[in-house]
């Protein structure tokens, strides 16, 4: 008897995780595929791609809107070059994006929130499901917004339980 398996996979990132979280399912024309393997490329991506991805003042663009710490940390090429621009991931967005679930908060001053803001806008235009939450206050770094992380913040905190909601209403 032949199964099927359905898998639920969420990717999960807080700062610049995000880049690797967010540029993964937008990586198949960077992709190569040992020959050893007796699965197409396309495959591959298929099977590796996550069905949605939940990002936490993410580090998405490339532009005047960059964290160049983070970016130079990742790309390991000068500001403006071809290899750094190519981390401005929301001009990567395109039907094959999974859904996103972002939150940010207006004051960070480490990632500007246009980095959410842009991501969110590149995956309306091609029509991927999102949910974005803009916090008024609210320093970079906030994690799940607790004591124990040392930054209890209970208003902002909400956004740990709304990203389980909607992985619930994407996965069932």
């Amino acid at each position: 008897m032949k199964q099927t398996v359905f898998a639920m996979i969420a990717a999960a990132s807080l700062f610049i995780g995000a880049i690797s979280c967010s540029q993964q399912p937008s990586a198949k024309d960077q992709t190569t595929v040992p020959a050893e393997f007796t699965i197409s490329k396309e495959k591959l991506m298929e099977c590796i791609r996550p069905n949605a991805m939940i990002l936490a003042y993410p580090v998405i663009l490339a532009d005047a809107y960059v964290n160049e710490g983070s970016l130079a940390c990742v790309s390991g090429a000068g500001k403006g070059s071809p290899e750094d621009l190519y981390f401005g991931l929301d001009k990567h967005v395109d039907a094959k994006t999974p859904p996103a679930f972002l939150w940010h908060t207006a004051e960070d001053t480490c990632v500007p929130v246009e980095n959410s803001l842009y991501f969110a806008l590149a995956l309306s235009k091609e029509k991927i499901p999102f949910e974005l939450h803009v916090f008024p206050e609210g320093s970079h770094g906030m994690s799940v917004c607790t004591k124990e992380v040392g930054t209890g913040d209970a208003y902002n905190g909400r956004w740990v339980e709304w990203s389980v909601r909607w992985l619930f209403k994407m996965f069932f």
